[in-house]
């Protein structure tokens, strides 16, 4: 029953714990980046202290982000960025004979070229989530020194492309092969109902490889059982998590939009999260200009969860946890206790809270600019943002 989740309340903190009983000492980084104080749910899954804990930051760890492309002129993502130094940036050719046109920056497996502009910006909000440098300006990234490798397998009207994720997923393991630490997937993608076998092989090679594959929950609130699977959620894989997402706003309970059930892994910060977008933001209607070089974006949804945790794995590979070790981490935690009130209103009143959201009762009528099951962008006043109640990572009892 969805009550019982109360009672299995988990945190990320608890990988902070579990590593400071084994006798490395505490400590609290904090990122300079002037909109951090803003990333309100980085404090709450206890990054300060993960991030005192894995100071290589997810340095040698290649992520891969399967989604609608990526930003390359975003700022935060300026020195995360994959780059293939054999490929002569322009000139229309596959001068490093991978099957790719100018694959400087990442790959576009659906025309075989390295175009990975995003026309929806969902790609760009995951990737910054994941990898958002730590410097003076924009947000903070989870593993700020991982390589993130943008693959574009989303067209413009939202569709997942199934040949070009095998597609995709073949030139990976390649890669792997040929010295790329691809350690990493992430799949912010999804569909409910029958599974596609192509898409089940392709995922299998992956956990063959010993790569993790983060994948989320979608966002159709319902239960996933047999008879009603979200996939490539649902596919028996090893090395795979499968992330959903609690609200913001009412302590950290289950977003009503989130599927749940026995396929589910953990859960994470999915409501009104803040983090850097793409520089044409002005051309989405709910993008935040802040008069600066950074387009911050407030996102929620599954999609956005997920990418935290990815995150968090980047940094545990980083430091020689083994593909299992660093699961085993993630998924079984310590429990945390004390987080049930929604306490933190960050220097405004609860009434000034309610009030503001009585007055925008359609907040989460927004416009959905993902495929299936994703995620939605959404703009979310700066003052509002400064509001949000704690979150945390959940996981499910009994398993």
């Amino acid at each position: 029953m969805i009550e019982r989740y109360k009672a299995a309340k988990r945190c990320l903190v608890g990988c902070v714990m579990t590593m400071a009983l084994t006798g490395i000492a505490w400590g609290a980084y904090v990122p300079r980046d002037n909109y951090y104080k803003n990333q309100i749910h980085l404090d709450r899954i206890g990054m300060p202290e993960l991030w005192e804990r894995c100071p290589k930051m997810g340095k040698g760890v290649t992520v891969a982000v399967l989604d609608t492309g990526a930003d390359i002129s975003v700022p935060d993502l300026a020195e995360s960025l994959w780059h293939n130094p054999l490929e002569i940036p322009n000139n229309n050719v596959d001068d490093d004979d991978n099957g790719y046109v100018d694959d400087v920056w990442g790959l576009n497996p659906m025309d075989g070229t390295g175009n990975i502009y995003d026309s929806r910006a969902h790609g760009t909000c995951v990737a910054t989530i994941i990898a958002a440098r730590h410097d003076a300006e924009g947000c903070a990234g989870i593993a700020p020194k991982c390589t993130l490798l943008p693959i574009k397998v989303i067209d413009a009207s939202g569709d997942v492309s199934i040949d070009a994720v095998v597609r995709a997923v073949d030139t990976l393991i390649s890669m792997k092969k040929h010295g790329e630490p691809i350690r990493i997937v992430q799949c912010s993608w999804g569909l409910l109902g029958e599974p596609s076998e192509r898409l089940r092989t392709s995922f299998e090679k992956l956990d063959d490889a010993g790569i993790i594959t983060v994948l989320i929950a979608g966002n159709d609130g319902v239960r996933l059982t047999k008879n009603s699977m979200f996939y490539p959620a649902g596919f028996d894989l090893v090395n795979s998590i499968v992330v959903g997402s609690v609200q913001t706003l009412k302590s950290g309970k289950r977003a009503p939009d989130s599927n749940y059930g026995d396929v589910v892994d953990v859960y994470a910060p999915g409501h009104w999260l803040f983090t850097s977008g793409p520089q044409w933001g002005d051309r989405l209607p709910y993008s935040l200009e802040l008069g600066d070089p950074h387009r911050i974006q407030y996102v929620h949804g599954t999609s956005f969860a997920a990418p935290q945790v990815a995150g968090v794995l980047a940094l545990l590979l980083a430091e020689d946890y083994s593909t299992d070790q660093a699961l085993k981490q993630v998924q079984s935690g310590m429990d945390v206790q004390g987080l049930d009130a929604p306490e933190l209103w960050l220097g405004t009143s609860k009434a000034e809270y309610l009030a503001f959201f009585e007055r925008h009762e359609d907040l989460d009528e927004v416009k959905d600019i993902t495929p299936a099951g994703g995620c939605f962008v959404t703009q979310c006043p700066l003052r509002a943002l400064a509001l949000l109640a704690p979150l945390f990572i959940l996981r499910r009892s009994g398993k």
